[in-house]
């Protein structure tokens, strides 16, 4: 999922300021060969307008933010686009 986000707050951290744009990318396996059982991916993933608190490390060699696994985002407030 490439989520795109506009940065209302920053709670740690000096590179990200209020009024940023940030792309993350988090992932969730459409199947899982053989069932595994715990976490695998991403959950929750935010849906479009939803209020997130992200817990994100900066991947300098991609230049591409990445909520830390499984539950790197937190859903404050779901969106009016549901």
């Amino acid at each position: 999922f490439k989520i795109i986000l506009k940065v209302t707050a920053v709670e740690k951290g000096k590179d990200v300021k209020e009024g940023d744009e940030l792309i993350l990318e988090a992932w969730q396996p459409s199947t899982r060969f053989p069932p595994l059982p715990g976490p695998q991916g991403h959950q929750p993933v935010p849906n479009k307008g939803d209020l997130v608190k992200p817990y994100l490390f900066y991947d300098k060699n991609t230049k591409i933010y990445h909520p830390f696994m499984p539950n790197g985002i937190e859903i404050l407030k779901k969106g009016k686009n549901e």
